[in-house]
């Protein structure tokens, strides 16, 4: 049976709360306390028929209002598991229509009610969020290569220096000198450390 080809659709502009609770595998509470702490700014979505005639055009019954520092200025009255705060001033939002996105300037001059269940998250603030609290891989080493690597020291270190085996600074100040002539700089401490390491493998191999 074919499988079903795996579709790649534009990132939005902004993204619902449920649905990036769902993304992150959080509850969509831990995102108003992001918000609330600052660590994510959120936007709203307003119906257009509240704006001025300048923000009612194309098919979105919405533009997405983008509060930035105004939210944390927010005074929030909660009732019936929601909260309503109002908002006035000059805001950055934009809506959708046929040809894309269409970014505007808003002005509200008289305040306008919001509900904390209108906040959606922009694509910005997703993206910024996620590179700030991404993981690093942890590194695991590569057992094969590290020990072909000591394998190769110990048998160059065993040619070049028969007599000083066991005096693993006394064959890396001899090592850095060979090196430093190339033009090209490393520690005594670093050199000795890999000699030593390489030098204590093969004599744990041998035992074995």
């Amino acid at each position: 049976m074919k499988a079903e080809p795996a579709i790649h659709l534009p990132p939005c502009w902004y993204h619902s709360l449920p649905a990036i609770a769902a993304r992150w595998r959080c509850h969509p509470d831990d995102l108003y306390y992001w918000f609330d702490s600052g660590l994510l700014t959120p936007a709203v979505l307003i119906p257009k028929y509240l704006l001025a005639a300048e923000a009612q055009r194309g098919v979105s019954p919405s533009v997405c209002v983008v509060l930035d520092d105004h939210y944390r200025n927010l005074t929030w009255q909660h009732a019936d598991g929601d909260a309503v705060a109002y908002i006035e001033g000059d805001f950055a939002s934009f809506y959708t229509d046929g040809e894309g996105f269409r970014i505007i300037p808003v002005e509200i001059k008289t305040p306008l009610p919001i509900a904390r269940s209108q906040l959606v998250l922009t694509e910005e603030q997703r993206e910024a969020m996620e590179d700030r609290c991404a993981a690093p891989v942890a590194h695991r080493p590569n057992r094969a290569k590290e020990a072909a690597t000591a394998l190769v020291i110990r048998a160059l270190a065993t040619k070049a220096y028969p007599e000083d085996l066991g005096h693993h600074y006394r064959m890396a100040a001899k090592v850095c000198t060979a090196i430093e002539l190339d033009g090209e700089k490393l520690s005594r401490e670093t050199v000795a450390q890999k000699l030593k390491a390489a030098l204590v493998s093969g004599t744990a191999q041998n035992k074995c």
